[in-house]
């Protein structure tokens, strides 16, 4: 026994191969020698010690697979985390872009002109950067998911955005605020 493979001297197998060792599926009532219960105690000892190492190969592909899960689902759970953060802060920022907008409208074609569209577009550049869309509705079919119908005026075609009151806003695809709007059709 001490002489096998796989063995250390003193060491002990494991339950299979002691049971082929004695007078089990291929004892000695079998016809065999005693060469030839060694060598299917030794083959039985590989077999049992394939089967193990399958098994833990397995167990660690399984282990393996259920880490990359919990990885990929903290990675998404913190996005939207810090999806929300972003929502939160543009939420709270709207009536002041909705101020700035005024104030960069009111001032086109004044001198004060330049001074206003030099610090207001660069702050709504940096917002869109972050994901922050201006919902554009002027000229398109009127959706409620993205527009609110505050006037309506008869006309020929389907509902058409035809003034827009007040921006609406949305994030990845999200809408925060609907665009405050006068409807034509």
């Amino acid at each position: 026994m001490d002489d096998q493979p796989g063995v250390e001297p003193g060491g002990e197998l494991p339950d299979e191969a002691l049971e082929a060792e004695g007078a089990g599926e291929y004892g000695e009532g079998e016809g065999l020698g005693a060469e030839g219960a060694e060598e299917l105690s030794l083959a039985q000892l590989v077999d049992v010690l394939t089967a193990e190492r399958d098994e833990y190969l397995r167990a660690l592909q399984l282990t393996k697979a259920d880490f990359d899960n919990y990885r990929r689902r903290m990675q998404r759970m913190e996005a939207e985390l810090q999806d929300r953060k972003l929502i939160s802060v543009f939420e709270r920022l709207l009536p002041n872009l909705d101020d700035l907008n005024s104030l960069y409208l009111h001032k086109l074609g004044t001198e004060d002109e330049d001074v206003v569209s030099k610090t207001v577009l660069p702050l709504f550049a940096v917002l869109a950067a972050e994901g922050l869309d201006r919902i554009e509705a002027t000229g398109v079919p009127f959706d409620p998911e993205l527009h609110q119908a505050v006037l309506h005026e008869d006309g020929d075609d389907g509902p058409l955005v035809a003034e827009v009151m007040r921006a609406g806003y949305a994030f990845k695809g999200r809408t925060l605020r609907p665009a405050m709007v006068k409807v034509v059709g």
